[in-house]
């Protein structure tokens, strides 16, 4: 692809997003060969999960959107996996700098190749501008529910996987679902909105990510004070297992927090926070710090008390 147009990023404007909008502003064969021209010659045929060079996008692009580094803060999710860990990419990892290991493109975007959000009124904003509205990085992160922008559940965005292998699309191109009938919205509307402001508040932090010694001491010392500990420094289940679900159990017939949220989940949460080494899933995380610190800010300053 013979790049000669480059759009200005939106606010909070995707990877995958930006690629789809360069790649309609430019000629190219067809959009796997849009990726090969953005992020390096790989044969990978799904362009939902093109391996991504982000040095490569920064050449092509003439450094339009900031360095490597500048990418990958302010188009990825990278900043918030980094912070709250269980990166989506953790397994098979070769250890090598994000900038240039690969990862997938929705991977870094949306942090999976599977569940993508948006805001129907954001998209009826866009529109009003735009030809075509954009993929937002807030609207996808592990456990954000609401726009806070418009105070709206976000919207699960639905297309046939072999479809969204071959071609690039945007939000306003997809079946918007309502993935929240089975949720008692009305009656937890305050801890949804609390965890999505958890989220948020973690993607946009831009100090230095928490020691994992002081965030893991952090976490012992609130679950301690809540009683939630033996005497040798373990969970204690029965104390735990049945607070974490009678907060989080309405959670459990959303597609996304079945697993989670289940009993055997539960015990998976416990057997990580029994070993700290282990990785925990980030949607866990999001619940378990939000639970036992209320904001991603108290939650710094008792890491730093650790330190």
């Amino acid at each position: 692809m013979h790049i000669s147009s480059l759009p200005i990023h939106r606010q909070d404007e995707t990877l995958y997003s930006l690629a789809v909008r360069i790649r309609r502003a430019n000629a190219a064969r067809n959009d796997r060969d849009a990726c090969r021209g953005l992020f390096g010659p790989f044969n990978n045929m799904r362009v939902s999960e093109f391996p991504v060079n982000v040095d490569t996008f920064v050449n092509v692009s003439h450094a339009r959107f900031g360095d490597a580094p500048s990418v990958i803060a302010h188009t990825t999710l990278v900043p918030f996996f980094d912070r709250v860990g269980g990166h989506p990419w953790h397994r098979g990892s070769s250890g090598s700098p994000v900038a240039s290991a690969g990862y997938g493109l929705s991977t870094l975007s949306n942090g999976n190749v599977r569940t993508w959000r948006a805001c129907p009124q954001c998209l009826l904003d866009d529109k009003r501008k735009n030809p075509y509205g954009y993929w937002r990085r807030a609207h996808q992160l592990p456990a954000v529910f609401f726009c806070l922008e418009h105070h709206a559940l976000l919207n699960a965005c639905w297309t046939p996987p072999q479809k969204l292998h071959s071609q690039f699309y945007l939000p306003d191109e997809m079946a918007l679902v309502d993935t929240f009938t089975c949720v008692d919205t009305d009656k937890n509307v305050e801890i949804l909105t609390s965890l999505s402001q958890f989220c948020i508040d973690v993607l946009h932090d831009s100090g230095d990510v928490i020691d994992r010694t002081a965030a893991n001491a952090g976490i012992t010392r609130a679950l301690g004070e809540r009683n939630m500990l033996t005497a040798g420094g373990k969970i204690c289940r029965q104390m735990f297992a049945p607070e974490f679900a009678r907060n989080f159990g309405f959670l459990r017939h959303h597609p996304d927090f079945e697993k989670t949220v289940s009993a055997a989940g539960i015990e998976i949460l416990c057997r990580c926070l029994d070993k700290p080494s282990m990785w925990r899933q980030s949607a866990q995380s999001v619940l378990l710090l939000s639970w036992l610190f209320g904001s991603w800010n108290v939650f710094k300053e008792q890491c730093a008390a650790e330190d």
